[in-house]
């Protein structure tokens, strides 16, 4: 009897993501993020595909190494009254590097003037 292998629980998949985005942002290699935690990078694409569950010791050690509340991780999660409901945002390279470019400008005021225009872009 074969085992059919378990899909990626949603929330898996989501906290993923933004380990992904945060690594990306600090400009962390996966070689390196790995090193870190004392996984191979295979191992750290399996935590950022959802597809290895993110232990909570290398959460807490994520957390530190980020300067990021644990918050950030599950940030974006649109939870529904049903539970398995959640919206996951997906990121593209253009907007990872959008994104990594805004990260780093040091200016608040220029980094709230940049979110004012993207509010009226949006609307």
């Amino acid at each position: 009897m074969s085992k059919k292998k378990a899909k990626p629980e949603k929330i898996d998949v989501f906290v993923g993501r933004n380990l992904k985005n945060l690594r990306f942002t600090a400009g962390i290699s996966q070689t390196k993020m790995g090193e870190i935690l004392g996984v191979s990078y295979q191992q750290l694409q399996k935590y950022e595909r959802g597809s290895n569950r993110l232990p909570v010791s290398s959460l807490y050690k994520l957390k530190h190494l980020l300067d990021v509340p644990y918050e950030r991780f599950f940030k974006g999660i649109e939870w529904a009254e049903d539970s398995e409901k959640i919206s996951l945002i997906e990121m593209d390279g253009d907007t990872r590097e959008l994104f990594y470019k805004i990260a780093h400008i040091e200016d608040p005021h220029l980094k709230e003037k940049i979110g004012h225009i993207v509010d009226v872009l949006t609307d």
